[in-house]
């Protein structure tokens, strides 16, 4: 039995989750590398974890995969999604505009963006800036049924399908519910949860050309890799160079 990960890499993975739940005092962290062009999982780290020689000892939280089986909020990586879906459907271009210089108020809730521009946003910029009105006003854009088939279509309202029994299944509202304030909120990763590995899955469906992919934790032998393509070439193509727009002129920065 041959696995796609690799220890070294595990390793890695662990000590700087390990850091990072130690700077901000978490309660837990998880980290997953996975290859886009081949759905192979890489490194996938839970914490906290456990010593797998001594199971028995092992507390609920230490056994609790936070990877695969915990259900979250996606929050600000949806909006790469509904970039793709603006893009890819043609109800945006890189040239359109949102405004994201007034906070947005639907009934009794309020949209607003946390380190806002205050003014009219491009495409480009409401991913390099993060905007959750520029998204809320993309989604709309968009409209409700195209927001759910594309979601549908990336796997986000199934489990993962992955070689482990622990998967979770993703909390979805279901269509009669799914009114502007949800296609609003879904835009900017709000009022829906996945696992990590839903939204890891999902985002190498922008980067490796515009296929989903099975994730696995077995190696892959053959470099053609059966997938289901959800959006053009052309789609995927502009959203790795949004991706990289973030972290050299946007809010991501301190990580390029």
């Amino acid at each position: 039995l041959r696995l796609s990960v690799d220890v070294r890499v595990q390793a890695v993975v662990r000590d700087e989750l390990i850091k990072s739940m130690t700077e901000f005092q978490a309660i837990g962290a998880c980290g997953i590398v996975m290859d886009v062009r081949t759905g192979e999982v890489v490194a996938m780290v839970s914490l906290p974890d456990f010593d797998a020689n001594k199971p028995n000892e092992a507390k609920q939280e230490e056994r609790f995969n936070r990877a695969l089986t915990g259900m979250y909020e996606p929050g600000s990586t949806f909006k790469l999604q509904t970039a793709a879906m603006a893009l890819d459907t043609g109800a945006a271009q890189l040239s359109s505009s949102f405004d994201a210089s007034h906070d947005i108020k639907i009934g009794r809730f309020t949209i607003s963006d946390f380190e806002g521009k205050h003014r009219v946003l491009t495409l480009p910029e409401v991913i390099a800036y993060s905007s959750n009105l520029g998204a809320a006003h993309m989604a709309v854009q968009v409209g409700t049924e195209r927001q759910r088939n594309w979601l549908h279509a990336m796997g986000m309202f199934q489990r993962v399908g992955i070689e482990l029994p622990e998967q979770g299944q993703p909390i979805v509202q279901p269509a009669s519910n799914w009114k502007e304030i949800a296609t609003m909120t879904v835009g900017f990763g709000h009022g829906i949860a996945v696992s990590p590995l839903h939204v890891v899955r999902g985002t190498a469906a922008l980067a490796n050309g515009g296929l989903v992919l099975a994730p696995t934790i077995l190696a892959v032998d053959t470099a053609a890799v059966p997938g289901t393509r959800v959006m053009k070439q052309s789609t995927s193509d502009t959203l790795r160079k949004l991706m990289r727009l973030v972290v050299t002129d946007g809010y991501g920065k301190p990580a390029d």
